[in-house]
């Protein structure tokens, strides 16, 4: 028998393993990194839904029935918004965006601070309503653990997209504030 083929063959063996186990190893790692990223649920109360209908019902194009709330670094607080389509439109419904930004961050001793990327707001998706109809919907603040400990202020804004196709403010914008702890 040819040793150098045999050698050959074994070779072969090994390097197959070694490249199977690191691949087993990084097709592990990387689901184990996905399985770790949290999906952020937001939910609202029925409390909540009842607040918000009636600050519809009384008039408000925009409403949100509390605009402030503490929360500890590393947890998420969860407002309520509600809109409801008021603008002049055909047949179609109109397109809606919620902007959600940060204006101010005042520390315990009121020394100022900047908004940071450890507290910011959860993406919210567009979405349509026709004339006349209401929607409500959760706004998500996010806060990371090493956020500062701070009062951050946010400005939510509902844009729509007029008939020449430019983002206009529907109704007025609502401050919302989140204190860490």
């Amino acid at each position: 028998m040819n040793k150098k083929g045999m050698e050959l063959s074994i070779n072969f063996i090994v390097m197959l393993i070694l490249t199977l186990a690191v691949f087993s190893l990084g097709v592990v790692f990387v689901n184990n990194l996905f399985e770790k990223t949290e999906k952020i649920k937001l939910d609202m109360d029925a409390n909540t839904e009842k607040q918000v209908e009636n600050l519809l019902s009384q008039g408000q194009i925009v409403a949100v029935p509390l605009a402030s709330k503490t929360v500890e670094a590393g947890s998420v607080a969860v407002f309520a918004l509600g809109v409801v389509n008021t603008i002049e439109a055909d047949e179609y419904p109109t397109q809606f965006k919620v902007d959600v930004s940060c204006f101010s961050c005042v520390k315990e001793n009121d020394e100022r601070c900047s908004c940071s990327d450890d507290v910011f707001a959860a993406k919210i998706s567009d979405f349509e309503l026709n004339k006349n109809a209401k929607k409500s919907m959760p706004i998500g603040i996010v806060t990371n653990k090493k956020a500062e400990r701070a009062s951050y202020g946010f400005l939510v804004k509902v844009l729509y997209f007029n008939s020449a196709g430019d983002e206009a403010v529907h109704g007025t914008s609502k401050p919302i504030y989140v204190t860490i702890s």
